[in-house]
């Protein structure tokens, strides 16, 4: 088995970055996805579903079938506004 590889979404950012350069640290080859001009190996917006879908090919491709794992990271950047209805329930807006 040759180098372990993981792919991280929401990898050049955050706890995404810490993954990625923890990983690295120890040897893993890491296939890094995150949002277009963000500087990964991969971008893509994963809120769009057929991105999702190229995403796990070209995944597929890069790794030649030898991941060894996935970081689910990306997170969605929103504002958002919660309100407390009558009834008790709450909804949030964005």
């Amino acid at each position: 088995m040759g180098q372990k590889i993981v792919a991280i979404s929401g990898s050049q950012s955050g706890m995404g970055l810490a993954f990625r350069n923890l990983l690295e640290e120890s040897g893993y080859k890491i296939i890094g996805i995150d949002l277009p001009g963000k500087g990964a190996e991969v971008e893509a917006d994963l809120t769009i579903q057929q991105e999702r879908y190229r995403v796990v090919e070209e995944i597929k491709d890069r790794c030649e079938g030898n991941l060894y794992g996935v970081i689910a990271n990306a997170g969605i950047d929103f504002c958002c506004t919660a309100t407390y209805n009558i009834d008790g329930t709450d909804s949030i807006f964005g």
